[in-house]
């Protein structure tokens, strides 16, 4: 049943995103959704920070999914862990462009527009 599930969803990280809160991972992210419109998966973002430098286009509905995500907390100065993606761009971070059709469903996934140093 466990590889069925896995079967049904695309890995950010298959197609190279690094989730290291430097890296730009927007190419990745951008991939995977690409592939998951065109074969019906979802989008899966292990634990990690991926960091975006322009906005990320879905076109129908898909799900995107992660490893939930920790809060961040103001007085450590830190991100908790689990999935996040950090946009570091003025844009939007995720646009759907095809509504109704591209609405997509996320869960287990934070957004941010800033890091503590």
């Amino acid at each position: 049943m466990l590889s069925a599930k896995l079967a049904d969803t695309l890995s950010v990280k298959d197609f190279g995103a690094v989730g290291d809160g430097t890296t730009n991972d927007t190419a990745a992210i951008q991939a995977a959704i690409n592939a998951a419109n065109t074969s019906g998966k979802s989008v899966y973002l292990p634990a990690g920070i991926y960091r975006t430098t322009s906005q990320i286009n879905v076109t129908k509905g898909i799900r995107i999914t992660g490893d939930g995500a920790s809060p961040y907390n103001p007085y450590m100065g830190t991100v908790g862990g689990g999935s996040w993606v950090l946009i570091d761009h003025p844009s939007f971070g995720f646009y759907v462009n095809q509504p109704p059709s591209g609405n997509f469903t996320s869960e287990r996934i934070a957004l941010t527009s800033f890091l503590p140093s």
